[in-house]
């Protein structure tokens, strides 16, 4: 299934160069969990979005669409 999160994981990762692998080796976590994530088999929670924030640079666009994702999970 794909998520509005999945999605704006998706954009960020392109505009970066970026694959899957490179942010779970930023942030930590395995590549299962980001997949997990990403899709909603997982909930995303607070802390891992304060991981990403902390970690990437998202724009303005970005973050708000990543905390409206999280208030839809919460």
């Amino acid at each position: 299934m794909i998520t509005n999160f999945m999605r704006v994981m998706r954009k960020y990762r392109i505009r970066k160069d970026m694959i899957m692998k490179d942010m779970t080796d930023r942030i930590g976590i395995r590549l299962s969990e980001l997949s997990a994530i990403e899709s909603g088999v997982q909930p995303l929670t607070r802390s891992y979005v304060e991981r990403l924030k902390t970690e990437f640079d998202f724009t303005a666009e970005e973050l708000s669409e990543i905390e409206m994702c999280l208030k839809k999970k919460e």
